[in-house]
């Protein structure tokens, strides 16, 4: 299983979703707002309710993974994670500052 760091999972979301440098980095890090909602939730707290992708951790990685809600597990690639400690859900995309 390959992880990545948060700088490039930043760059990745960039490319990916937002089609512009920097637009994931100041949507998640320079946004007052942003740091309000991108929280990391432990998983011993609570599991996500929905399939779909969100952000997880396992002891200091970080990567974007598929949650089956009805099996309660993180998948990348198809391949289930084992040890997820905590999730968030994929920050909004960039709108190139129109709202």
């Amino acid at each position: 299983m390959s992880l990545i760091n948060r700088e490039d999972l930043i760059a990745e979301y960039d490319r990916v979703h937002v089609g512009a440098p920097g637009g994931a980095r100041k949507l998640m890090v320079d946004a007052p707002e942003a740091k309000q909602e991108q929280q990391w939730i432990p998983c011993s707290e609570r599991l996500p309710e929905r399939r779909k992708h969100y952000i997880v951790t396992d002891f200091g990685s970080v990567e974007e993974a598929y949650y089956n809600c009805d099996e309660h597990w993180f998948s990348v690639d198809g391949n289930k994670l084992k040890d997820v400690t905590a999730w968030m859900p994929l920050p909004k995309p960039y709108d190139g500052g129109t709202g």
